[in-house]
């Protein structure tokens, strides 16, 4: 009966216990050092930079007051708002006590604001039949007349965003604003869901706060220790999305003081107050703070976001993405995604168009992944690991003998920033480390102008009469007045010049051909760079 016994135990020892001891070690060695997605394979984040809610600021009615005492606020934290518009009561320049101008607006939408739709005439949407969009008193016509006046206002602006008056609709409503909107505003709670999907975009949630009235100190304004505490519990702690909305801004003594002024009417203190918190919030990793049109784009792309892995090497990974059918000048938010690479790849270079950054690589808990932000449906998002390559060159005088030019300043400009050299004695110049993208490259040069005599003054007078021909760079040494060609006027300045009657030409001393524009892929770039001296068309000028 013993030996039964201890032969049983053995038997589950084998069978149960050392198995799970084995795979235990070894899933905890695969979780590090090898991943088990494949490299390439994309994680999108719920919001934007993996924060952990969504939060938006916006106004309604296009009240003067905004422009003049939000505006202010709002920008010193380097927030972003969205003003809802009643486009019908907007003017040019009419005084009006009440609304802003349209030039406030469109500042507005210059600064990276969003400006979006409060209907034509701030109707209750529900009560009106659908007509036509020229048809006045109709729901099409409020819809589509407010949001072609914006655009028409604001030149190249796209109105994609809709509040409703009086937070009044029905599905007739939420089906005509689907006509023309991506997302549409009503009131009455504190957050949305964070899988916000369909018609639920027409039913966004947004809340304004009540005060009392008249506020006799500034305690009547404490209802934001309330109204954060909900944002919060709701918001922040459900990865959602708050919307908080306000009419009037105006300075704290204004308000108890002015004459129609109401319950919901937001004071400078409250509202910088407010801003501060959210700027604390997203510094926490807690708050992602957007307009109301750019949240949307964010939902939108992120649902209907695709990805196919292009290739993947041992130093290359490209990743094309698609957003189905969504229109792509609209959607271009750019979404944050995790994209596996090799644990070897420390540092990643991200490139994407014409913008490449050098990013460094983290363990996620199971893979080894780098951050981007993709703009979806634009171009394919390349991965390098971690390469760099150089740009370099020579620049000479353009005579027989390609005399060395030194002393000319190298800028090279691109989305990673500038950087600038000076040439040796040689005339090289170099920039190491440097990531694949496009690039500008500007050379300039001060002192040592010279080799310009009659000669050359005589020469770009045969040219102009069409007796000889110069090469692009001897046209842009001849053309000493700017104007775009060679002609008797150069020629007389530049003899001016030679005989020390002037003493500059309206072009620089020193002008430079060759690649204005270089891109960087994954190989190192030579680019010669010639120089000659303005109004040496003849370049004779040795330096």
């Amino acid at each position: 009966m013993k030996l039964n016994y201890h032969i049983y135990c053995i038997v589950f020892f084998i069978l149960i216990i050392l198995p799970g001891i084995s795979n235990a070690g070894t899933k905890g060695k695969n979780n590090i050092t090898q991943p088990q997605s494949v490299y390439g394979s994309v994680s999108v984040k719920r919001w934007a930079d993996n924060k952990k809610s969504a939060f938006t600021f916006s106004f309604d009615d296009s009240k003067i007051s905004q422009f003049t005492y939000a505006r202010p606020i709002i920008d010193s934290y380097g927030l972003k708002a969205t003003f809802f518009v009643i486009a019908g009561e907007v003017t040019d320049s009419k005084p009006n006590w009440l609304y802003g101008f349209w030039w406030q607006f469109d500042s507005l939408a210059h600064e990276g604001h969003e400006i979006g739709s409060h209907t034509m005439t701030h109707p209750e949407l529900d009560t009106l039949p659908v007509g036509t969009i020229n048809q006045p008193g109709t729901l099409d016509y409020e819809l589509y007349q407010s949001q072609q006046l914006i655009e028409q206002k604001i030149p190249g602006y796209k109105c994609v965003s809709l509040a409703y008056p009086y937070n009044a609709y029905n599905n007739q409503v939420i089906d005509a604003v689907s006509q023309f909107y991506a997302s549409a505003r009503q009131g009455g709670d504190y957050s949305n869901s964070p899988d916000i999907t369909g018609n639920e975009l027409y039913k966004i949630n947004a809340i304004d706060i009540y005060f009392n009235h008249p506020r006799g100190t500034m305690t009547d304004d404490e209802a934001f220790n309330v109204y954060t505490s909900n944002v919060i519990s709701q918001s922040i702690e459900t990865g959602g999305w708050a919307n908080y909305y306000a009419h009037d801004i105006l300075p704290w003594d204004q308000i108890s003081d002015t004459a129609g002024s109401d319950t919901t009417s937001v004071s400078t203190y409250f509202l910088n107050k407010l801003c501060n918190w959210v700027v604390q919030e997203s510094d926490s990793n807690n708050i992602w703070e957007a307009t109301f049109g750019n949240v949307t784009r964010y939902i939108k792309e992120r649902e209907n976001f695709n990805y196919s892995i292009v290739s993947s090497t041992s130093n290359q990974i490209i990743v094309a993405s698609t957003i189905g059918t969504l229109d792509t000048s609209i959607y271009n938010y750019p979404l944050t995604v995790d994209i596996t690479v090799p644990q070897t790849w420390k540092e990643v270079t991200i490139t994407q168009g014409n913008n490449s950054v050098l990013d460094s690589s983290f363990y996620n808990g199971s893979d080894y992944v780098v951050r981007v932000h993709v703009i979806p449906g634009n171009s394919n998002v390349v991965l390098s690991s971690g390469s760099s390559y150089s740009i370099t060159g020579h620049v000479y005088y353009d005579n027989a003998g390609s005399t060395p030019l030194s002393n000319v300043k190298i800028i090279l400009s691109g989305s990673n920033g500038t950087d600038s050299t000076v040439t040796d004695n040689s005339g090289s110049y170099s920039f190491n480390d440097v990531v694949p993208g496009t690039y500008e490259i500007s050379p300039s040069k001060s002192g040592g102008w010279g080799g310009v005599n009659s000669t050359d003054a005589l020469i770009a007078a045969k040219y102009f009469l069409h007796q000889i021909s110069l090469d692009t760079l001897q046209q842009k040494a001849g053309d000493v007045n700017g104007s775009g060609s060679v002609n008797s006027t150069d020629a007389l300045l530049i003899c001016n010049r030679f005989i020390h009657k002037i003493t500059s030409f309206n072009i620089p001393d020193w002008i430079f051909s060759g690649n204005n524009q270089v891109t960087v892929t994954n190989q190192n770039v030579v680019d010669n760079i010639k120089g000659i001296a303005a109004g040496d068309v003849n370049s004779s000028l040795k330096p």
